[in-house]
């Protein structure tokens, strides 16, 4: 996508802090991002993953971030950077400025009495906003978004359309929220009985701190007596499921459709991938990567990677090596006859 935004070159490399190789123009403006494949003259792109080499030789954009290790023999413009990808979403950034948010009210609004509104907030057509709601200045909400009772958005957030921000809900500064988010419904919580369930009152709220982005379709439940705590900085992709009471530390993300249940502990700078099934009760360390498909059903103490998925193979392949597994007891049997013998 081409915007109305433009930099040169060289203004690029003194934000970058980067090295403009000399077949690169210093004066040539570039306006837009694009893949190696598809960059056009105009546009610039990153190389950052040998498998993509072939692309970047028949590259056509005007300008190519790269780290210094990788440019032998490359004849295509380029610029050096010490973090390729990290120079792509900052120049993407500046290339795509988030557009103006206006003021005012949509159509159908509608605002309990004893809310405090900053005059410079956006609310969507349709928004409705409880009573003692505070939403500080210059925050946008998207049409449809309902804010419960005692709510609070602090300044420059941004809610998408058609979230739910249940009652008590508090949201640091910088927060951004994708539609479909449901924020602070009642957490799994039920006691047995001779009758049936016993619906335990979740009591607790939802805290999301400073600078956080929740994916679209993602569901955090509030605390059943303590709080669900996001830390600064979190970033929860889409369709992920936060159960009560579960804390998730400074600048941890999470891929899509992985589920978190009650009172589990995450700690700060975790990377948790896609699929990731975390079980209750738990604590997670700081600078943990948990890879994709993953069930985690011990706490882990030790940063480091983790993986309990298997990778897919052929059909014929799989039922081979599970009816191995099926006779992994007789055989583990028969080996500790056999050890038995040889003692003898």
């Amino acid at each position: 996508m081409t915007g109305d935004t433009s930099f040169t070159l060289a203004t690029l490399a003194e934000r970058l802090n980067g090295k403009l190789s000399p077949r690169a123009s210093a004066a040539e403006k570039v306006t837009s991002v694009a893949t190696l494949a598809e960059a056009q003259p105009g546009q610039i792109a990153f190389f950052s993953h040998p498998r993509y080499r072939k692309e970047l030789l028949q590259t056509r954009a005007s300008c190519v971030l790269i780290h210094a290790k990788d440019v032998a023999g490359l004849e295509v413009p380029h610029m050096c950077v010490a973090d390729p990808y990290l120079a792509y979403a900052r120049v993407a950034q500046w290339l795509n400025p988030i557009s103006q948010i206006p003021s005012g009210r949509g159509e159908g609004c509608v605002v309990a009495e004893g809310s405090r509104i900053d005059p410079s907030v956006y609310l969507g057509a349709h928004v409705v906003v409880g009573r003692d709601v505070e939403i500080h200045a210059n925050c946008a909400i998207g049409a449809g978004t309902v804010i419960g009772d005692g709510t609070v958005i602090g300044a420059n957030s941004r809610i998408y359309a058609n979230v739910t921000l249940y009652d008590h809900t508090i949201l640091g500064q910088d927060v951004t929220i994708h539609s479909g988010c449901v924020i602070g419904a009642d957490g799994f919580g039920f006691a047995p009985s001779a009758e049936g369930w016993v619906k335990i009152p979740q009591l607790g709220r939802v805290r999301i701190g400073d600078r956080c982005n929740i994916g679209a379709n993602t569901t955090i439940d509030r605390g059943a007596l303590e709080d669900t705590i996001l830390g600064e900085g979190v970033i929860l992709d889409n369709q992920i499921q936060i159960a009560h009471n579960v804390t998730i530390g400074d600048f941890t993300a999470i891929a899509g459709c992985s589920a978190v249940a009650g009172s589990t502990h995450i700690g700060k700078n975790c990377l948790i991938a896609g699929g990731v099934r975390i079980v209750g009760h738990l604590t997670i360390t700081d600078s943990v990567q948990i890879e994709a498909t993953s069930l985690v059903t011990k706490s882990i103490s030790k940063k480091g990677t983790y993986s309990s998925a298997l990778a897919a193979r052929s059909a014929t392949g799989w039922k081979k090596q599970l009816a191995n597994l099926n006779r992994l007891n007789k055989l583990v049997g028969r080996l500790t006859r056999l050890e038995k013998q040889v003692k003898e």
